[in-house]
């Protein structure tokens, strides 16, 4: 061909590359603004979930606690009688401190600004602390540990897996009889930890899945009686996805249910070493 028609084809080339350029830049602009749509949309939900729950959840103890500080603001009542007000103002706020805590967990955890600050550790560290919490918490309940000899320290964060833990505790107090016992079953699955709590409480509603009840503000019975948000087993797994890990839940023989916090066991090719294993408190 000649030069004029070589710099034909060259411009022909040119002006398809822009094209496609075009073309790319505008599909990224296009994508990037539904990227920010979806965002702005799911902060929406979550905000007014937020909100509902804040209006709900706390709503009941707030006026409770008014009501009893009124009361003790008189001062015309028996002194037994200011012990069973003063300790019902106690586990009020406990309760709202608890949802409050679980609120702000879960904009953490989604905000992706948590680092995990993990360490090889036996799993009877965590579960030591966890048993002094309930030891303090619910006197009178029944909490057995079940601990495979097998098991070898696991790497992980030890703040986020206490609450994890704690609320799967929580959890199974919460739907259980008091006079039961809560159980926890700590083994290995092949290349994974299991750390289970168990209850004999009515067990999972039928046809519910672990995704549902892994919801934000979303409760295996909505019209319960029982407080809370709805927000304590979804940030277990969060807290679980963050380790490579998932929680797994089922009914079990007899009655009650199950809740498994799954996370994967250090690959073999690389045991921690003797200095790095944090000592066992339990």
């Amino acid at each position: 061909p000649t030069p004029q028609a070589e710099a034909g084809l060259d411009l022909e080339r040119l002006e398809s590359i822009a094209s496609l350029a075009a073309v790319a830049l505008e599909r990224t602009h296009f994508a990037d603004a539904a990227h920010q749509s979806e965002m702005r949309h799911s902060t929406e939900v979550l905000r007014n979930s937020i909100l509902s729950a804040l209006s709900h959840d706390l709503r009941t103890p707030l006026t409770g606690l008014i009501g009893i500080a009124e009361t003790l603001c008189r001062g015309r009542i028996a002194p037994e009688q200011q012990t069973s007000l003063l300790t019902t103002l106690h586990t009020q706020a406990l309760h709202i401190n608890r949802q409050v805590g679980n609120l702000l967990d879960m904009a953490r955890l989604r905000s992706g600004q948590v680092e995990l600050s993990k360490a090889w550790q036996p799993a009877e560290e965590v579960l030591g602390v966890i048993l002094q919490q309930a030891q303090t918490q619910w006197p009178a309940r029944s909490i057995t540990v079940t601990l495979a000899a097998d098991l070898p320290p696991l790497y992980y964060d030890a703040v986020l897996m206490e609450r994890a833990l704690w609320n799967l505790l929580e959890n199974a107090v919460k739907y259980s009889p008091p006079d039961q016992p809560i159980e926890i079953y700590v083994r290995r699955e092949a290349s994974h930890a299991l750390l289970s709590v168990c209850d004999r409480g009515r067990g999972l509603p039928q046809g519910i899945d672990i995704d549902a009840l892994c919801s934000m503000f979303r409760r295996g019975e909505p019209e319960s009686n029982i407080p809370g948000m709805g927000l304590g087993l979804a940030i277990a797994r969060t807290i679980a996805r963050a380790h490579a890990g998932d929680i797994l839940a089922g009914n079990r023989p007899g009655g009650g249910a199950c809740f498994t916090l799954r996370i994967p066991l250090a690959p073999a090719d690389s045991p921690p070493a003797p200095s790095d294993v944090l000592p066992c408190a339990l």
